[in-house]
């Protein structure tokens, strides 16, 4: 069966409903992609107040982590 076919087996308010549950999961991906987006912003700003070379700082791996993991996901 195609998915047209299955479309057409949903009643109105199974549409309605699926459509709402969408619509929803849409809001809240929006809203995780704008959280992401500006904490990487954040990690961004803040490493460029630092000093590149923090291999000897006492929170230096989880900065570097930091960068490495910024510079994978932007």
């Amino acid at each position: 069966m195609t998915e047209r076919h299955r479309d057409a087996e949903l009643s109105p308010s199974e549409r309605v409903a699926m459509r709402e549950l969408l619509d929803d999961d849409r809001r809240k991906t929006t809203a995780r992609i704008a959280m992401l987006s500006r904490d990487r912003d954040e990690i961004i700003e803040s490493s460029a107040l630092t000093a590149p070379d923090d291999e000897h700082a006492p929170e230096g791996a989880s900065t570097a982590f930091e960068r490495a993991h910024i510079q994978k996901v932007g």
